[in-house]
């Protein structure tokens, strides 16, 4: 039988598979009571969907299912009238220190718990610095929408506030959420060299040096991103022949293998490519996660290896590891020969042996040939902060000119952004490979015998065999 919980992917504490459950409020999904009690069955939930069925596989214990599926429902009437609808996910804001000049800007979302429209009226600050995004606005049942508040100092020191606003709803027609905000004098950034350049084989990979310099009177807090990446690459067509596209995430596009083979055997696949775009998948978030398990529903090979040195797991890009998802016990390495890591159906990964055959996920996007040590901080007055660039034409890099812009976001008024140019030309090489190095003719006096050798060349220069 249903019940009335329902796993919020949109909630601060969601992550799978136990992260975000909520009990429904008269029926609405988006907002809901916060669970205490759980009953869950041994193993679940295993994230394999986002509602709730209990006498599923025990008598009163819970399991997660698919909302598709057919179950009788269990409802619920409360003895007392909801007189109230509207709800608020807070009551106030507080925007910490802001430069002069500068601003931040929170948001409160506000939901109609109720079966009317519910109507939203004269929202007004008490203070000139703190400002709303709409004054007037009408929310169906069981929706919500979202109010942005932004404070712009024009002075210095703290400021406290009220945010006011009228409803219709019976039992709050006012609704004030205060506001509180300290103007600070601002930072000043400089950013040293605005351009660099790297000349690589490949294979290589060199690192370069940025410095941030906060000149200003407050915190200088700072982030760092590569866009507008511009690089060589060859027709990837005919090598997506035998794969299916699972779809998009976060800009990249993901494709499964329609066939299987070990993870040496799809890595070197991908290698012989050269240069494309396209390496095994990494997994970098349990968002990613997530999107991939959904899309594979089965197990695959992703681009997660020790098979250089035991115990230290890197990433095919060479990109930091940070998140990972390993299921209990994992990796464990057994028989000694587990070097390369698959995800499972239920979204937790495994390491496994040289032998073992499944299919494998792919990745696009431009190949991640440059990515920076760290990607955000804080600089205090009169310091300064080194960034450490990786060029990085290992991957197979096909030849050629690769160029992006490393751009530094950062809290000063005046300079909101500035771009870094990174420019990279990588110099081809070839990769003779020799199939097979002894060859054995065996025959009879007076006849012939014919052996094949097969010269490839797995490098991404042009390769000239000659004598």
């Amino acid at each position: 039988n249903w019940i009335g919980l329902y796993q919020d992917t949109e909630s601060d504490d969601y992550s799978e598979p136990d992260g975000g459950w909520m009990w429904i409020i008269n029926g609405c999904l988006f907002t809901g009571e916060p669970v205490a009690y759980t009953n869950w069955a041994s193993g679940q939930p295993d994230a394999s969907s986002d509602y709730a069925v209990t006498n599923f596989s025990c008598s009163g214990c819970w399991d997660d299912m698919d909302g598709n599926a057919s179950q009788k429902w269990i409802m619920e009437r409360d003895t007392d009238e909801i007189d109230n609808f509207i709800v608020l996910d807070t009551t106030a804001l507080d925007f910490g220190e802001c430069p002069i000049g500068g601003l931040n800007t929170q948001y409160v979302t506000i939901s109609n718990v109720g079966t009317v429209d519910l109507e939203i009226a004269d929202v007004q600050s008490s203070g000139a610095d703190f400002t709303v995004s709409e004054t007037y606005f009408l929310i169906s049942p069981c929706d919500s929408s979202t109010l942005a508040v932004t404070f712009y100092p024009e002075s210095l020191g703290e400021q406290s506030h009220v945010l006011s606003m009228s409803t219709n709803d019976p039992s709050h027609p006012i609704i004030e959420i205060s506001v509180s905000g300290t103007g600070v004098e601002p930072p000043d950034i400089d950013v040293s060299p605005l351009s660099l350049h790297a000349d690589l084989m490949t294979g290589d990979s060199t690192i370069q040096q940025i410095t941030i310099s906060n000149n200003g009177l407050s915190d200088l807090v700072w982030s760092i991103s590569v866009e507008d990446t511009n690089t060589s690459s060859r027709d990837v067509g005919n090598f997506l022949e035998d794969f299916d596209l699972l779809g998009e995430f976060e800009g990249n596009v993901y494709y499964m293998s329609n066939y299987s083979t070990t993870w040496t055997g799809a890595d070197e696949i991908i290698q012989s490519w050269g240069g494309v775009g396209f390496h095994m998948a990494t997994v970098t978030s349990a968002e990613e996660n997530y999107f991939i398990n959904m899309a594979t529903n089965r197990e695959v090979w992703i681009g997660f290896t020790d098979q250089d040195s035991e115990g230290e797991w890197v990433w095919v890009t060479g990109e930091p590891v940070g998140y990972t998802n390993w299921a209990g016990g994992e990796p464990n390495d057994a028989g000694g020969h587990e070097d390369w890591a698959h995800l499972w159906a239920n979204g937790y990964w495994n390491d496994h042996n040289p032998n073992y055959e499944t299919r494998f996920v792919i990745e696009s996007g431009s190949p991640n040939w440059i990515y920076t040590d760290i990607d955000t901080g804080t600089i205090s007055p009169g310091s300064t902060q080194n960034i450490y660039p990786v060029f990085n034409a290992k991957n197979m890099l096909y030849g050629g000119e690769y160029a992006a812009d490393l751009v530094i976001a950062s809290n000063d008024p005046d300079e909101s952004e500035v771009v870094v140019s990174a420019t990279m030309t990588v110099t081809p090489i070839p990769e003779i490979s020799v199939d097979p190095l002894a060859l054995d003719f065996y025959s009879f006096i007076g006849y012939t015998n014919t052996r094949h050798i097969t010269v490839t060349n797995v490098g991404t220069g042009y390769l000239v065999v000659s004598d």
